[in-house]
């Protein structure tokens, strides 16, 4: 089995109960939640190192 074969294996075996949906949705929005604060922060440390 693939990586990609054995993800989707997973995939469908944790998307057959509403609660691992729901699991997973959370995580994922958790990481999405993570990625938003350091792009924030690059973003901003960019700024501070142009006005100076």
């Amino acid at each position: 089995m693939t990586n990609k074969e054995l993800a989707a294996h997973w995939h469908e075996k944790l998307m057959r109960t509403p609660a691992s949906y729901q699991a997973l949705a959370t995580y994922r929005f958790k990481q999405w939640e993570k990625f938003e604060v350091l792009a924030r922060d690059e973003e901003y440390m960019k700024l501070r190192r142009e006005s100076n």
